[in-house]
């Protein structure tokens, strides 16, 4: 199908967000407000018009907007509703019972990185919510890669993209893997894998320092290089065996 088809199935899915979101059925309109931007996304990779990409690039960015304000009010509601059952209908004001941390979960804990956040939500989150559209040629990413200096706020990110995927999330550091034992370094790997395997829901898996075991295999010179070298490659054999949609574990 060419990009016309999926940007007609869009608007589509658009009208019905709107009405939905006219009529206040929140949880209808965030489904087909993200299902437009689904649709829209893949015929913008499918368009070769520059300008009109453009256009559909910024129409995208405030259907998810108001796909997030929607989530929000989703949420306050859920909140508003789970506190008056705990104040029960008899409670005077001074001495009724909130329970709640009152901390915001997944994005919405994070101010900007706007272009950061759209990247997880389509590498991890799409795949998960639209698998069908991940089939043969078209496969999601196997891996994401956050670089900077440290205390930028990596570990953090990773975590929100969990909770806003509702998933499990394991954090290691590099130095939790790494064995002076010979073979020691690929078993733990393969069992931080595994475990991830057994789990009910997908997991995201942060490594911490990854570029100290991820260098080019073609450099590394010494008595460690070959140790190394077996390291790498069973991470990576480890990252193609389940980053898939099917396995559903993001690295």
């Amino acid at each position: 199908m060419d990009s016309e088809e999926f940007y007609r199935r869009g608007k589509k899915s658009l009208e019905r967000a709107i009405t939905a979101d006219e009529n206040k059925d929140y949880p209808l309109a965030k489904e087909f407000y993200e299902r437009a931007c689904e649709e829209y996304l893949i015929g913008l990779r499918r368009d070769a018009n520059k300008p009109r990409q453009a256009q559909m690039v910024e129409r995208v960015k405030n259907y998810l907007s108001r796909a997030e304000t929607v989530k929000g009010i989703i949420a306050e509601k859920r909140k508003g509703n789970g506190r008056k059952k705990l104040m029960g209908p008899t409670r005077s004001k001074s001495s009724s019972v909130e329970i709640g941390d009152g901390e915001e979960r997944g994005f919405d804990k994070i101010a900007g990185l706007e272009h950061v956040k759209q990247s997880m939500r389509e590498a991890v989150i799409l795949p998960m919510v639209q698998p069908q559209l991940f089939k043969g040629k078209r496969v999601p990413w196997k891996g994401v890669l956050l670089f900077g200096p440290p205390g930028t706020g990596k570990t953090y990110m990773a975590q929100a993209l969990s909770e806003e995927a509702e998933v499990n999330f394991v954090s290691i550091s590099a130095s939790d893997i790494v064995s002076k034992w010979q073979g020691e370094s690929e078993k733990a790997v393969k069992s931080l894998f595994e475990e991830a395997k057994k789990s009910k829901k997908p997991t995201v898996i942060f490594i911490d320092e990854v570029d100290s075991i991820g260098g080019s295999r073609d450099k590394k010179t010494g008595s460690n290089a070959e140790a190394s070298r077996r390291l790498l490659t069973e991470l990576l054999k480890q990252m193609d065996g389940v980053g898939s949609v099917d396995r559903g574990n993001y690295t």
